[in-house]
């Protein structure tokens, strides 16, 4: 018994430490215009930075600013570098190629810990998109011809849900009855799509997120968005446009041009999950609470034989 106290003791000390383990929130990789879990391959410039899990290209691109850890580009795998300006510091945890004339040598010293541990952000916003698609709708979607009107209910934080081959399909989009400044999330089912010469600037008012829920592969073509594109499984290609905003995607081959967003998600509140450290606290509870009526019982025998 004394050991299975020690070992309940043991098992709440762990929960309590890995309750300091933080959960990465939108709010966590905003400060990246490009959060990319696998491969990039990027062809337009990016104004803000850009972090990729595995192999990185740049081409004639710039990266042209900083994320809150200091980087403006970290790359878990190789590096391959023509004529691209990097802004700022880079983290490479592979091979870096550049050629023979490339001038830029701000890399982080070899052995600097990696800034993100990808698999871990990759799980986090891949559940996240799933809690998104599974919140109840607040909002309408009415299409008329190739534009869509959504309407809100004057909520901090709005759900609508839409068909991806509806929404690929339209070029416009008119936004009435959202508070200002609030988050406003479109799950988009389908495993493929995307937008091409479509105008979603009207993003710019509000915290827009496209949650591409299922996508696997989408493109984007001539397009003028800002929003946050959360696609964790997909593949992103397509040229051409505008996205303001961050990008969050399994891989990013393209050449659209990213400008850094200003969106601020502090407002998602999810629903709650009782930290490791309460189910730590609970165990030493019941073992104390155990142990405490074993003395009882104890006491009460050695009164009894004393008699």
């Amino acid at each position: 018994m004394r050991n299975f106290g020690v070992s309940i003791v043991a098992t709440a000390f762990m929960l309590m430490a890995n309750s300091v383990m933080a959960t990465t929130s939108l709010n966590d990789v905003t400060s990246y215009n490009a959060f990319i879990f696998n491969n990039a391959d990027s062809q337009g410039t990016v104004g803000g930075a850009l972090a990729a899990g595995g192999n990185v290209t740049l081409h004639n691109n710039g990266i042209n600013g900083t994320s809150n850890d200091g980087y403006a580009l970290v790359v878990g795998g190789s590096l391959t570098k023509e004529w691209a300006n990097i802004s700022g510091k880079t983290w490479v945890g592979g091979t870096k190629s550049a050629p023979q004339w490339d001038s830029y040598t701000n890399y982080a010293a070899s052995g600097t810990p990696a800034p993100i541990n990808f698999a871990t952000a990759k799980a986090d916003l891949t559940a996240l998109s799933g809690t998104f698609a599974g919140a109840a709708t607040t909002a309408t979607a009415a299409y008329a011809y190739s534009g869509v009107t959504f309407t809100g209910s004057n909520s901090s934080v709005e759900y609508i849900d839409l068909v991806g081959s509806q929404f690929s399909a339209i070029n416009n989009a008119t936004f009435n009855t959202f508070a200002a400044g609030s988050t406003i999330i479109l799950n988009i089912s389908g495993l493929t799509g995307g937008l091409t010469n479509m105008s979603l600037s009207a993003g710019s008012n509000y915290n827009l997120v496209l949650n591409y829920y299922e996508a696997t592969s989408l493109y984007f073509n001539s397009v003028n968005i800002a929003a946050t594109i959360l696609a964790p499984n997909a593949t992103i290609t397509g040229g051409n446009g505008t996205i303001t905003g961050t990008v969050i995607a399994n891989n990013w081959n393209s050449s659209v041009t990213l400008a850094a967003g200003h969106a601020d998600f502090s407002n998602l509140v999810t629903a709650p999950v009782p930290e490791p450290s309460t189910y730590a606290m609970l165990l030493v509870g019941l073992f104390l609470v155990g142990a405490a009526s074993r003395r009882k019982i104890s006491l009460r025998k050695s009164e009894f034989n004393a008699h």
